[in-house]
């Protein structure tokens, strides 16, 4: 069976141009400039409305429902999928005002937690137009932290389960045709704060992002008040769909011997069943270099994103384009094998220095072990004090600040030094390790070792505010 994908046509938006002749100049791209960076740069946002669960979003969340009511907030105005929203024009909504404001982004990650800071939970709509020269088969990947409505052109697109689940809620990667001319793309999309968030689910705030939300882009669960929307041009090979645009990342692989900057190739499958083989592989031209070869599978609905590392010179230079021919074969759905070729130009870099490395010398207190117990420990006491103070004045200067034992030992004799372990914590100069004691790994059960962990964690993250994860293994080289 042929996979049906959306269609959407240029009349329902047409009068647009009629009625507001200086209004498709707000909010709007063309479709070129937007698939080749990625995202939606140009924005129209209206908000924030209250909930209309009636337990509100909370409550609806943690009873299993989904976080959207049925109610239509545009039904005065002709519905949602009548509106044309326009910059700075006033509705009235529950006996109040709301207007459409232009904002602009710089990345496919939008973030409203600034403007969101009184607020437990709220819903937000956006609003945006392009231009398409033709007709156009794209690839929207939307995530959210609970699911969003999504409308393109009149027709909803994507809509919160019914059997909600907050553990996979809010990825949503849907295929969709648009068709040349003026388009619109409408969001309504809810959102809640990492506090209620944790409560509902009891994972601690610093956790959400790693553990409830693992599989979602980076950045969500952050705040509780982001959303990534990524749209991209799509190409098709039997039943998998690829993009040509090829990511580029920051992530840089052998810098020791040859740098290789990572790129990303983006494959999806629409389809309700297993896709296999599918083979990928790709070279550097002109010099046939072999840098991908892959035989891989896909499970129904699975998006995979291919890791290709580029070679780049060892010296620094102004030439920093490469093209990439690119081969992926796979099943049609007749189990026939179809082939497609595509070449990407790049744009490399070089890598640069994104962080500090800081050279551990010497042992915790620098002590014989000729000395008696409690001079170790005040030597190791003063070891502290001594690596904070120099921390504190010298930017260039980090410390290991060890295990919980050492630094609250610190705060038992001088109370007074939290206020600098915090600072030089907050700066990135110090982090304490997750463990309470140093232990001897190969001589304690799995539970001693967890309970040193969590104790120690639990000791840096409510003291020291430190939220980096620390932790030495003596024996495991």
């Amino acid at each position: 069976m042929a996979l049906k994908v959306p269609k959407f046509s240029l009349l329902s938006l047409i009068y647009v141009l009629v009625y507001y002749p200086n209004f498709v100049a707000l909010s709007q791209e063309p479709l070129e400039d937007i698939l080749q960076r990625g995202y939606i740069s140009q924005w129209l946002i209206c908000g924030p409305f209250n909930t209309d669960m009636p337990e509100g979003i909370k409550n609806a969340v943690k009873n299993g429902q989904p976080p959207l009511g049925k109610r239509d907030y545009w039904e005065n105005y002709g519905g949602i999928t009548q509106i044309l929203p326009q910059a700075n024009v006033e509705h009235k909504i529950d006996n109040k005002n709301y207007n459409w404001y232009p904002i602009s982004g710089n990345s496919h990650l939008i973030d409203l937690s600034q403007s969101t800071q009184n607020f437990d939970e709220c819903i937000f709509f956006f609003a945006s137009y392009f231009q398409a020269k033709e007709d156009k088969t794209l690839y929207i990947n939307l995530q959210t932290p609970l699911g969003a409505r999504v409308w393109l052109s009149k027709v909803k697109i994507i809509d919160t389960p019914q059997k909600f689940k907050i553990e996979n809620a809010g990825i949503d990667k849907v295929l969709v045709r648009v068709r040349k001319g003026l388009n619109l793309v409408l969001l309504q999309i809810p959102f809640i704060s990492l506090n209620s968030l944790s409560e509902i689910t009891n994972v601690p705030q610093s956790e959400i992002q790693t553990k409830l939300w693992l599989e979602k882009e980076p950045g969500i669960g952050k705040t509780g008040f982001e959303f990534s929307f990524r749209i991209l041009p799509t190409l098709q090979v039997g039943k998998i769909f690829y993009i040509s645009v090829i990511q580029p990342t920051k992530i840089f692989t052998k810098t020791g011997i040859i740098p290789h900057q990572v790129f990303y190739l983006t494959l999806y499958n629409p389809y309700p069943e297993n896709i296999y083989p599918v083979d990928i592989s790709a070279y550097t031209i002109p010099e046939g270099n072999s840098i991908l070869s892959k035989e891989i599978s896909f499970l129904p609905k699975e998006e995979k994103i291919l890791q290709v590392e580029v070679p780049l010179p060892s010296l620094p230079t102004t030439d920093n384009k490469k093209n990439i021919r690119f081969s992926i074969s796979a099943p049609d759905e007749m189990g026939n094998t179809k082939s497609a070729e595509f070449t990407a130009e790049i744009l490399t870099t070089q890598p640069e220095p994104t962080s500090k490395v800081f050279l551990i010398t010497g042992i915790y207190g620098n002590y014989s072990n000729t000395k008696s117990y409690l001079e170790r420990k005040k030597t190791s006491i003063e070891w502290c004090k001594n690596q904070i103070i120099y921390a504190q004045d010298n930017p260039n200067y980090g410390v290991d600040l060890s295990h919980s034992s050492v630094w609250l030992e610190l705060l038992n004799y001088y109370p007074e030094f939290l206020v600098y372990l915090k600072n030089v914590v907050s700066k990135g100069r110090s982090s304490a390790q997750n463990g309470f004691g140093l232990v001897e790994d190969w001589f304690i059960s799995p539970e001693t070792m967890i309970r040193n962990i969590h104790w120690g964690t639990k000791l840096k993250q409510s003291i020291l505010k430190d939220f980096q994860n620390i932790y030495q293994l003596w024996n495991c080289l």
